[in-house]
């Protein structure tokens, strides 16, 4: 757990002391897929930090079509903004597959905070990440069509410590999910992730999506 804290996450600034503080009051909580964690607008006190699985963010519109605002990973965060802000959960968090969660209560997380600094650095940097990526989506929803919209999530969730391709995504996404994300239907996402595949730009295995042409598809995505 040390090890996986110090390298993967916002607290690896600390010392193996800090460390094995943050691991006792860290509740590990485990969850199958397809698990609701949080509703958007219930309160919200705890910390949450993904030790292993995903979970998607979304919200869900009046008539009832869900928009995911971002997936999360093995060695990122969520649930902070109703710790920082005191108001209810902004949006639903719920598991894409089996997920062992770090859950840190409120009152602990924000002791954390003020002990140690350098973790609300980590936090922000995070957070401006996130905001980039929204700002992206923004112009992508406005200026883009959906192929290139569509490229767009493929390059923004490449494992960027890949090098050479083909490079996987982060995550393995449904093709609902991936609708769900870039406002588009189901049908239209697989259509055009076939035609992708026909062309070079992707494989897909076991359910994970490989890029195999990196640069000729960014190319193809600053056309589009």
């Amino acid at each position: 757990m040390k090890t996986f804290l110090k390298n993967e996450t916002i607290f690896g600034g600390l010392t193996d002391e800090e460390l094995t503080r943050v691991i006792e009051i860290m509740v590990i909580r485990q969850f199958e897929r397809n698990v609701i964690i949080f509703f958007e607008g219930e309160v919200g006190d705890n910390f949450y930090l993904v030790l292993s699985g995903e979970v998607r963010i979304y919200k869900i519109s009046p008539d009832g079509r869900e928009k995911n605002l971002a997936l999360i990973g093995p060695g990122d965060f969520f649930g902070e903004m109703a710790l920082i802000d005191k108001k209810t959960r902004s949006a639903t968090a719920e598991t894409m597959s089996k997920t062992r969660l770090g859950v840190i209560h409120q009152k602990h997380f924000s002791d954390l905070i003020d002990q140690y600094p350098e973790i609300a650095l980590k936090m922000i940097v995070q957070l401006t990440e996130r905001l980039r990526r929204a700002n992206q989506q923004i112009e992508s929803l406005t200026f883009k069509d959906v192929q290139g919209r569509l490229v767009q999530f493929l390059l923004q969730y490449a494992d960027e410590n890949e090098d050479d391709d083909p490079v996987p995504l982060k995550k393995r996404v449904t093709h609902q999910i991936i609708a769900n994300q870039i406002g588009a239907s189901r049908e239209t996402v697989s259509r055009i992730l076939s035609q992708l595949q026909k062309e070079g730009y992707i494989t897909i295995k076991n359910r994970l999506i490989y890029i195999t042409k990196r640069k000729e598809l960014k190319d193809r995505w600053e056309r589009k």
